[in-house]
């Protein structure tokens, strides 16, 4: 079974240079937590065929546990037909190439075209190592990895039309080192819970439950003091009902995993760096400015990149102790100065780009005097007439907005489940409105390739019949040579992202104060942490604000993204 999140274990390496089935061997009876150790992508409601193969082969390519998750570590691909489409040769399996290990794919006839090397994403999808007369492959019953005869194998799906295929590894997939656990056992990490004291993670979680308002008073050193009290444990399990949690009070890995969702970074997800040795007084300077930035509203652990003259540092907020006479010992925000030794800082908090997004076309004047008076760089573009938006005002005015230097993130407001709109949510709808959403986009003139994302309305998980809608959507745009992205809740995002991992997501989250008000330039430019939803392409902050405009006010919501041209994010 596998160990709460954060939890850690002891193994050995047993080396090997090449898929063999020595290496095979070694990985059988394993749960996917002996496997993906880093990054913990364990959940046993979860197809892990393709996480489990990649795994072994370190694959790491287009789509991987990481970037679903949020978290960094050795990462794999998760998804069996991305698997396929990198293989340098395909085809029967009865025409495998003799003596040499491969992957062994299992799904619909009808779903692989040999030609094009490509396998379509259907449920009924398999995939395995061949070697040596048999195939090693993750049993989502079993919970483990598992042996079969290629004979047994292809029985996997019950049912007539199923055939097995290979695939020859990609050029970039190499032989992994296989976990075996060490005989000195395992560690685990308890969960946090009322009673415990002096605690780095119980400081950790109080200042994340601080920020999300749950845990709150007038003395922040008396609340971020690193001790589960009775006021942690009740805005413990206030967190824990707003996520339709059992209101227990103990943060578990249940607890850790939604927290994750909304930007929480537990310590043991931050890289490993050694802190500076020495400061000059402009990279202090440059870390009080870090603070500011980051302190009033980032998660412990977040980090940015500061320039100091000709040189970069990594910039972290971290929990400090500290004592106040010679008693209360209390942990306060601070930031801790690292070098930057190249390549992302993990986690990223990204820099972010302003934006609105408005129901009907302002005008081109307008659109001129803000792209030149306000730091506005991007505007939502409403393609129409769509099924709950028959507005087709923005539809023209593409090129004429691309000269003025905007960047767009078109806009597809399809079936919704509550509010005004058309209601009709199924998988036949989604097929017909992803084909209209691509149409209409190549219609204003947006590039194959560019993001198109989807307005979700309703809030909350996703209901099956709308997890069935926007899959299909998702497939009918991706076929049409559009990337898919959704509009929706911070409070939506985990359940689509899991529907259709590669979404790209421009998620909502309104504070207090951001609703219904008048907003002056210059706009949030901020990271995007505030959306709650990791690896967010954009954030709207504001709803149905005014904005000025000449002559008078202009209604608006208010975003921003991490890209100055969210149809490229």
């Amino acid at each position: 079974m596998p160990l709460p999140l954060g939890a850690e274990r002891v193994y050995e390496l047993r080396m090997t240079t090449a898929i063999s089935r020595e290496l095979l061997h070694g990985y059988e009876g394993l749960h996917i937590s002996a496997i993906c150790t880093a990054v913990r992508f364990v959940d046993d409601a979860q197809n892990h065929c393709a996480h489990f193969v990649n795994h072994v082969l370190a694959f790491a390519e287009p789509l991987t546990c990481g970037q679903l998750l949020g978290r960094p570590g050795a990462a794999a691909n998760i998804r069996v037909h991305e698997t396929f489409a990198h293989c340098k040769v395909v085809g029967n399996f009865q025409e495998k190439p003799a003596d040499t290990p491969c992957y062994a794919f299992l799904t619909q006839l009808s779903a692989v075209n040999l030609a094009a090397r490509t396998m379509a994403n259907i449920p009924q999808k398999h995939i395995g190592i061949f070697c040596d007369g048999e195939i090693w492959h993750y049993s989502n019953t079993e919970k483990k990895v598992i042996r079969q005869t290629p004979e047994a194998y292809a029985k996997h799906f019950s049912g007539a039309g199923f055939a097995v295929f290979f695939g020859t590894f990609p050029s970039v997939a190499r032989a992994l080192m296989v976990p075996v656990q060490s005989a000195r056992g395992a560690t685990t990490a308890a969960d946090l819970k009322r009673g415990q004291r002096d605690s780095v993670d119980v400081a950790v979680w109080q200042q994340f439950l601080i920020i999300r308002k749950l845990l709150s008073g007038p003395d922040v050193h008396a609340l971020l003091d690193g001790n589960f009290g009775p006021k942690t444990e009740e805005a413990t399990e206030a967190f824990q009902v707003s996520g339709s949690l059992p209101g227990t009070g103990v943060v578990d890995p249940q607890t850790i995993a939604a927290a994750i969702e909304q930007g929480f970074i537990p310590r043991g997800s931050a890289r490993a760096r050694t802190a500076l040795a020495s400061v000059t007084p402009a990279m202090t300077a440059g870390a009080v400015e870090a603070l500011h930035r980051l302190g009033p509203s980032s998660v412990f652990y977040s980090e940015e990149v500061l320039t100091v003259g000709r040189g970069q540092v990594v910039a972290r907020l971290e929990p400090h102790k500290h004592t106040a006479g010679t008693q209360l010992r209390f942990w306060h925000r601070g930031v801790t100065l690292y070098p930057f030794l190249g390549g992302q800082t993990s986690p990223q908090v990204a820099r972010g780009h302003a934006g609105m997004d408005t129901s009907s076309y302002p005008g081109d004047a307008v659109m001129a005097h803000l792209r030149s008076n306000t730091n506005l760089v991007w505007t939502g573009f409403y393609l129409g007439p769509a099924p709950s938006h028959p507005n087709a005002s923005w539809m023209t005015r593409r090129q004429v907005l691309a000269e003025q230097g905007w960047g767009l993130a078109p806009l597809y407001l399809g079936q919704q489940e509550s509010g005004p709109g058309s209601k009709q949510v199924d998988g036949a709808h989604g097929d017909t409105d992803g084909l209209h959403a691509a149409s209409l986009a190549t219609e204003a003139g947006f590039a194959v390739g560019s993001v198109i994302y989807l307005d979700i309305e309703t809030g909350g998980a996703l209901s099956s019949a709308m997890v069935q809608y926007l899959e299909r959507w998702c497939a009918r745009v991706s076929a049409a040579g559009f990337a898919p992205g959704a509009y929706l809740s911070h409070t939506t995002a985990a359940s689509a992202r899991l529907a259709v991992p590669a979404l790209k997501l421009w998620a909502f989250q309104i504070k207090d104060g951001d609703f219904g008000v008048h907003k002056e330039p210059p706009f949030l430019e901020g990271d995007l942490s505030g959306s709650g939803v990791a690896e967010a392409s954009a954030w709207q902050w504001a709803q149905n604000c005014s904005i000025p405009k000449p002559g008078g006010r202009l209604l608006v919501d208010l975003d921003v993204a991490s890209s100055a041209d969210p149809s490229r994010a």
